[in-house]
């Protein structure tokens, strides 16, 4: 059995620093960790949000992980995994992780050869539920199925995602919609 771990966007913008700051993220990392440590002899795959001055994203969001700021760096407990010999790290400037080339172009080659790979789990973790681990995880099904590739399994950590409230952004309502989402795509929810 081969497994990788995705985490999405652990960076201070979503935890610690900036405009998206969220205590509820603060609570999770832990989890995040504790997933890494679990995944430490596998491949662990970092998606960090990084955008420029000029990001059309910003359109739509408040600016936020500005390339150079803090808000771009993983979370410090996250460190030590991203210097292992077994991750790599992608910067993104989308919400969804896979509109990326390089993303998309390692997740593509991965699935296609699979390296002699019989079963294939990938583990997703990360912020925020709704926005960029919705349209990853969602996008990343479509792909296996548009390949249609056997032998390849998502799953989600629900202990370590999460999302931000506000007035009418209840987080656990989000939460419970996203999960019964990607359970209804046949996608693992643990």
């Amino acid at each position: 059995m081969n497994r990788i771990l995705v985490v999405v966007d652990a960076v201070k913008g979503f935890i610690s620093e900036g405009p998206f700051a969220n205590p509820r993220a603060v609570n999770k990392v832990d989890n995040i960790v504790s997933l890494c440590e679990l995944f430490r002899c596998d491949n662990i795959v970092f998606l960090k949000d990084c955008h420029s001055n000029d990001a059309i994203e910003f359109n739509a969001y408040i600016p936020h992980c500005i390339k150079g700021s803090l808000e771009c760096e993983l979370d410090d407990k996250l460190v030590e995994f991203e210097k292992l010999q077994n991750a790599i790290s992608f910067k993104k400037n989308s919400t969804n992780g896979l509109m990326n080339r390089e993303i998309r172009k390692y997740f593509e080659k991965l699935l296609i050869n699979k390296d002699g790979y019989k079963n294939l789990e990938i583990h997703v973790c990360g912020f925020i539920t709704e926005v960029c681990v919705m349209q990853f995880v969602l996008s990343l099904n479509s792909l296996i199925n548009e390949l249609n590739i056997n032998g390849v399994s998502i799953t989600v950590h629900k202990n370590a995602i999460d999302t931000f409230d506000a007035p009418g952004h209840n987080a656990d309502d989000i939460n419970e919609f996203v999960f019964n989402n990607f359970k209804q795509n046949g996608i693992k929810v643990v």
